[in-house]
Parts: structure tokens; sequence; C-alpha cells
């Protein structure tokens, strides 16, 4: 899984949020479960509120009620019945009198009560509170009302903006009624609800066939009584359920109303029940858009005051890095504390560009240092042995051979001894490496066979140091070659790998062993710290200098038998065109 680095502002922002974010979000559920613990307390005062008023109403009809029955087994109004054709008028208008008496007691027992009335068919008699005693008119309304209760045996029956509660002894003979205003049934009903337009309730009975319209809508109705009508093994006599009418929700209380022989059902649309709470959930959604402003702001906060000052640090130092000469412009940073770190950092960048100057001066003194010490190092009997070589020739009047080596030798040490530039195009520096394989091959001819891979043109003008690659050949010489036992060769070649040139002197030598290779890599590796400057460990500290820590030397096993000693010289850029090395641009 790869591992994403954030910058320091964008930690501490999501430090930030990581503790923003949990308390807020605790706030909300706490706030949400008081609205849900709110929403359903409001319901359950509703509902009992609905009940309350349910059993009020319902023991107020049931107390008619008892009454009515107690009026059908009246002792006057049995009396009226068995006795009608053997009654005198006298008697007859004495008990249609005690009658109306209890009749009225009745009415006045309850405010509800508008008329109570009484239909005797032997006696063809109507009697009641309102129009007292008269024949009966078979076209009146009583007469329709008893005969719609012949046939459906209900209850109560609503006419026009009247209720009837109707009773009738078995034959049919006797029917008494008892009128209630609507009018004054719904004043006690409108307590059960608030008043809104889209709030209601109506009386069903208990098949939910029919139902009675009281006040709201009625595809509400409609979609209450789908849902009552629905199996449901689990419904009780009485509670509540929410339905979706439109765009809105309601709550439907209902309960079985036992003196009506029906169920009052009641809805209320939530947003009147739940209008006080609805406002902490605006509460609850401003306080989640408040934390998300309030880490916006952090951030913003963070970025101004931090990341952009720290940015420009960071853009400084990295122009430092790619060019130690760069000077940044410095820009405006409030007075704080960055403030006072840019000013350090310009005052620590001038000391920079003092000590790499100082650095500088200081390597480039080492390498004059260490290029002189190499050219001390020459062995004066290389010099005794050359001049040997040519007395011989001379005295064998080997006029050719004695001018090529005075030539050769004359080449040599014009080089090693020439108080010029340090660095010399790559083609010279192989050149003397050349010159010195020369001497040794006509000193040894009998005994070293050497090849020399030619540099070719684009890289013959690449700079190098001075005297790089003739101390790696002589080393081969001093230690590896044991002349007069076998012949010894010795190859020099070069190779070029991505931005690296490398030049290869590999030779034949026997006296090598695996330890000795180990011991001179872990020098190699850091030639610096080693005091005894040899060959190898000077060549490979100068090479550092000059090209950087990915230069140097290497020594492995030769394919020859000898050492293999591979000098590295990073000196290209990506696109292989050749580059100076430091202590050129220098």
């Amino acid at each position: 899984m790869r591992r994403i680095d954030l910058q320091v502002y964008q930690k501490v922002i999501i430090v930030f949020a990581a503790l923003v974010i949990p308390i807020t979000a605790i706030n909300i559920v706490i706030n949400l479960n008081a609205v849900s613990y709110l929403r359903t307390k409001l319901f359950e005062s509703t509902q009992d509120k609905v009940y309350y008023f349910r059993n009020q109403l319902n023991n107020q009809i049931a107390f008619i009620r008892n009454q009515h029955l107690n009026l059908l087994t009246d002792n006057n109004l049995v009396e009226l019945h068995f006795r009608a054709g053997a009654l005198s008028k006298y008697e007859e208008l004495l008990l249609t009198t005690h009658l109306q008496s209890n009749m009225l007691s009745i009415r006045n027992s309850n405010e509800l009560v508008e008329d109570v009335a009484v239909h005797i068919e032997v006696l063809n008699r109507m009697v009641s509170l309102s129009k007292g005693k008269r024949e009966y008119d078979t076209g009146s309304k009583w007469e329709e009302l008893r005969q719609l209760h012949i046939k459906n045996k209900q209850p109560y029956y609503v006419v026009g903006d009247q209720i009837y509660f109707i009773e009738s002894t078995s034959n049919g003979t006797v029917t008494t009624y008892v009128q209630i205003p609507l009018h004054s049934l719904l004043q006690q009903i409108d307590n059960i609800i608030p008043e809104e337009s889209d709030n209601g309730y109506f009386i069903a009975d208990h098949t939910l066939k029919d139902s009675v319209n009281f006040a709201g809508e009625r595809p509400i109705q409609a979609e209450i009584m789908s849902q009552m009508k629905m199996p449901d093994e689990k419904r009780e006599p009485q509670g509540r359920f929410d339905i979706h009418v439109g765009d809105r929700d309601y709550l439907v209380i209902y309960s079985k109303i036992n003196a009506l022989g029906g169920t009052l059902f009641t809805y209320m649309d939530e947003k009147a029940i739940t209008g006080v709470i609805s406002k902490y959930n605006g509460l609850v959604a401003a306080l989640g858009f408040a934390a998300l402003v309030i880490i916006v702001v952090f951030s913003l906060s963070v970025n101004q005051m931090i990341h952009k000052p720290l940015n420009h640090l960071i853009r400084a130092f990295r122009k430092i890095e790619l060019d130690p000469e760069q000077i940044a412009t410095r820009s405006s940073i409030p007075n704080n504390e960055f403030n006072y770190l840019n000013e350090s950092f310009e005052q620590m960048k001038q000391e920079l560009n003092a000590s790499i100057k100082q650095n500088y001066e200081h390597k480039l003194a080492l390498q004059q240092s260490e290029l002189k010490q190499l050219q001390s190092q020459i062995n004066p009997h290389f010099l005794y042995n050359g001049f040997y070589n040519l007395y011989r020739m001379c005295r064998a009047e080997d006029v050719e051979g004695a001018a090529e080596l005075s030539m050769k030798l004359a080449n040599y040490y014009e080089f090693i001894t020439r108080s010029g530039s340090d660095e010399v195009p790559l083609q010279l520096e192989y050149q003397h490496a050349v010159d010195y394989c020369d001497i040794q091959q006509i000193r040894f001819s009998r005994y070293i066979q050497i090849h020399i891979e030619p540099i070719p043109e684009e890289l013959a003008q690449i700079p190098v140091p001075r005297l790089i690659i003739q101390p790696i050949i002589e080393n081969a010489f001093k230690h590896a070659f044991e002349r007069g036992k076998s012949m010894e060769t010795c190859i020099i070649r070069h190779h070029q790998e991505g931005d690296k040139l490398l030049i290869i002197v590999e030779d034949s030598g026997r006296t090598l062993t695996d330890e000795t290779i180990v011991r001179l890599n872990k020098k190699l590796e850091h030639p610096a710290a080693i005091k005894e400057k040899t060959g190898l460990i000077n060549v490979c500290n100068r090479l550092k200098l000059a090209f950087g820590e990915k230069s140097g030397i290497t020594v492995s096993r030769s394919s020859l038998g000898g050492l293999c000693v591979t000098m590295c010289m990073t000196i290209f850029n990506t696109g292989g065109k050749q580059h100076v090395s430091n202590l050129n641009r220098g």
C-alpha cells in the first residue's frame, strides 16, 4: 500500500477535524435523540388527550343511552301501551303527563339532549317534548327514522344537523327517540384535536363498512379506512399509526366508543404536533454547518499563517539546494515567528555562501596538494631505468628505438611536471597513459603485452583531473606483474553507463587475494579518511572531489585473474551531453 505523505498544515487540519467532527457528531446524535424522544412524548401526550376526551364523550353518550333504555321500560309508557283501549281520557292524559315528565328529566340530565320522543303504535300517538302529544303522522321524520331503524338496526342515525338514538320494543309497537344536535356533539369532539384545516375526525362502525364524517378531508378518511381494513393480527382496539397523503404526514389515533357502537378516528398533521421541536432540527443542521464553517475557517487561517510562510522558506531552501550561489528574493512575511525564521535564514544563507566559498577553496588547495604529492611519488627507479634503457640502445646503435624512447620519456615527464591547469581533456590524460605503457613495453617487450582501447572523438575533450589513469596502470606494474616468469597482460578500456563514464584497467597478476580486494574496497569507500595516500586512494579521493560522491574507484577480480580497477566519473546529464566537473565550474 502506497504511503501518502502529507504536509504539516494538512496534518494539523486533519487533527483539528478529527477533534471537531466527533464532538459535533455526538452533539448532533444527542440532539436527534432528544428530538426523537420529544416527538414520541408529544405523540403519547396527544394520544392520551384523545383518550381522555373519548372517555368523557363515551360516558356522556352511555349515560344518555342508559336513560333512553330506561325510558323504553317506563311504567307510564308500558301502561299506555298495554291499556290503550281501556284507558279513560283522564287516565291517558295523566299517564302521558307523567311520561313527559320523565322525558323532561332525561333532557335536563344532559346538556347534549335537545328532544325526546315516543311513538305508541296502538294509540297512533306521538309524544315529544318539543311538540307535545299529537296524532302520529306517517309522513313525518319520525316515521322515516322508524322505518330506517327497522331496516338497519343501527344505534344512531345522522339526519341533517341532528343525531338520533332510536330504541324500540321487539315487536316494534313502541319506539323511543333521543335527539342530539350535531353541533353539541362536535363541541365535545373539537376539544380533542387542534383547530387546523387538515385535521379531522370521523366515526365508523365496528365493521368499517360505514362511517360518519364530522370534519376533515375525505381522501384522508379513505386512506385511514384502507389501512384499517388491512389484516393485522397485532392491531389493538385502540392505538395510533402514521399515514402519508399528498405531501404531508398524519398521525392517526383510533379508539372504540362502545356507547356509539363504533370507532372514533382522529387524524392530525404531524407538523401541528411537532411544530415545537421542529426548531431543534434547524438548530441541529445549524450545528453541523457551523462545524463545517469552523473547519474551513481554521484551514484557511492555518494556510495563511503557517503554510504560506513555511512554503516561502521551503522554496528558498530548495533554491539553495539546486544552486548554493542562488540568492532567493525576500518576500513580505508578517512580523511574527516566521519573520524571525526568515531573518535567520537570510543570515544563514550569507554564512553558507561564505562557507561554500571557503570549502571550495580548501578542496581546490587539497586537490592541488594531492596532485603535487602524486607527482612527488614518481618512482626514481623508473627515471633511472628509462635512461639506462636509452643508454643500452645507444650502445647497440638502435637509433630509431633510442629516438622513440627519448620522445616518450620527454612527453611523459613534460606531462607530470607541468604546473598548468589541474584538469586536462580526457584525450591528453589517456595519451599520457599510452606513453607510459609504450615506455614499459619497450623495456619489457618479452614479458608484457598491453591492449589499449582508443578514445572516440565524442569523449576526447571531456575535462578530467590530471594523472588519474597512469597511476592505476603503474600500480599493476609495481604489484601485479612477476617479470621473467611468464607473459603478463594489461587491458585498458572504457565504457559508458547512463550519465557515468567508466575507465577500466585489468591485469593478469597472480598474487592478488580476495581479502586484499575486500580491504581495498573498504578503503576506497571513504578515501578522505585514509591518512596514507597511495596511488589508488589518491586518485579515488580526487575523483570524488571533482565529480561528487557517486564517482570514485572500485576494485574487483579481473577476468584475466588479477586486479580489475574501475574508475567511475559522473560527467553526463540525462540527455547524454557531457558537462564539466565541479572544480572546473569554479
